[in-house]
């Protein structure tokens, strides 16, 4: 398999870059902490794809789509599911919530871009890259697993728990402001579910991988 050319722009891309080229064979990381050094890199060197935070000290990322030069697929990781959506908004190929972990990031971006520098260039991998990336994305895919099981059995107690005080409150309503803490808690836990929910998918995504 060709090395995929990486361009990081993340506030701490120096500490990550090397940390997600030991993570996954064959791939070879630029980093760069602000727009500045990332729109030289963007017009003086090619890139496979673009891995973003959403935000540098001087300002989004999302800038970077608006260059006047070709930008290749752009992924941005962010916090939360309405960065998430503005991301998509401005054009990214893909945008995600996940920590800043070197081998979730890494695992991400070849599993979507591979099939892009694959298709251009159809040399077949060689044996060792090929088992290297096969065990990176089976150690992010068992600790996804790990993270998805470790949150869920804490979130289905704050839900149920949840729940069952806000019965209790509506049979004797006392206190406006517990209700009102009651519905929010349950809020924030039924949006944590749906994050576990994500990185489940991706976790899913990345095994239909290692399966292909």
């Amino acid at each position: 398999m060709p090395t995929l050319r990486l361009l990081l722009a993340h506030p701490d891309a120096d500490a990550l870059a090397p940390a997600m080229e030991a993570a996954a064979a064959g791939l070879a990381v630029t980093p760069c902490d602000t727009l500045v050094a990332a729109r030289a890199h963007l017009v003086g060197t090619g890139f496979d794809g673009v891995l973003a935070a959403d935000t540098l000290s001087d300002g989004p990322t999302a800038s970077l789509l608006e260059l006047d030069v070709h930008v290749p697929p752009f992924l941005v990781r962010v916090d939360d599911a309405t960065a998430q959506a503005e991301a998509e908004r401005a054009g990214a190929a893909l945008a995600f919530v996940a920590a800043p972990d070197p081998r979730v990031l890494a695992a991400i971006a070849l599993w979507r871009l591979e099939p892009t520098v694959e298709a251009s260039d159809p040399s077949p991998a060689a044996p060792a890259e090929a088992a290297g990336q096969s065990e990176a994305l089976r150690e992010v895919s068992n600790e996804l697993a790990h993270i998805t099981h470790s949150l869920n059995n804490p979130l289905a107690v704050i839900v149920g728990n949840a729940q069952l005080a806000r019965e209790l409150y509506a049979a004797a309503p006392e206190d406006a402001m517990l209700g009102e803490s009651l519905v929010d808690m349950e809020a924030a836990a039924k949006e944590l579910i749906s994050l576990v929910e994500d990185v489940q998918a991706i976790r899913r995504r990345i095994e239909a991988k290692r399966g292909a």
